[in-house]
């Protein structure tokens, strides 16, 4: 709850401080499009061993700058995440068992953009919470003789988490192409069971973006 309540009131405090940027900014805040790959996997106390997953996110954002320098990035995106997990039985009988969710994500980052002398590129580094929104977790057995897929209902209805990344942005006449790596870090479990288990995401990503 504490984890909760300070992800919280951080993010009230950056949607805040992208109002106020409008009235003391006379720069108009910029739109774009991104999307990616996102490479995912398990970790918290009682993760055990995965193997990542590989998926997808894409969404939109807004930036509002405070100056050059500084800026508030907030995102919508639908995202990906889940991993999976091989066994072997008896005579070599080889069970893949995946964990598939989808999300529907909103960072809240602080963008610090890095000038650079006589160079058109723009090195920028960000950080920020999230809170995502579940809209699907799924459960897929994979075997030799069947595959099967059903409804994994033991996962919670939200998860909240830190975003750490950065990239390089490269203006074209009055638009801004972007390549970007970031990690979101899970702090909450997305376990619901009884057992309340600590399994929470990790995800690596890949993406690029256009600001008009």
């Amino acid at each position: 709850m504490k984890r909760f309540t300070t992800i919280l009131c951080a993010s009230v405090m950056s949607v805040i401080l992208i109002f106020s940027a409008q009235t003391i900014n006379a720069q108009p805040p910029g739109f774009g499009l991104k999307g990616g790959l996102n490479f995912s996997n398990f970790g918290g106390d009682d993760a055990g061993t995965w193997d990542s997953r590989t998926g997808f996110s894409f969404g939109g954002f807004l930036v509002s700058s405070f100056s050059d320098l500084f800026s508030i990035q907030p995102e919508l995106l639908y995202t990906t995440k889940g991993a999976e997990r091989t066994s072997t039985f008896g005579a070599g009988d080889r069970v893949t068992n995946t964990l598939k969710f989808s999300y529907l994500e909103i960072p809240i980052l602080g963008k610090i953009t890095i000038p650079l002398r006589n160079s058109n590129f723009q090195p920028m580094i960000y950080a920020g919470p999230y809170m995502a929104i579940k809209l699907s977790s799924k459960m897929e057995i994979e075997s030799e003789n069947q595959d099967t897929e059903s409804s994994f209902d033991e996962a919670r209805a939200t998860d909240f988490g830190l975003v750490f990344g950065g990239g390089v942005g490269l203006p074209v006449r009055e638009n801004i192409i972007g390549l970007e790596v970031r990690y979101n870090l899970g702090l909450t479990s997305f376990d619901d069971s009884d057992d309340n288990f600590s399994i929470k995401h990790n995800v690596f990503m890949v993406m690029v973006s256009f600001q008009i």
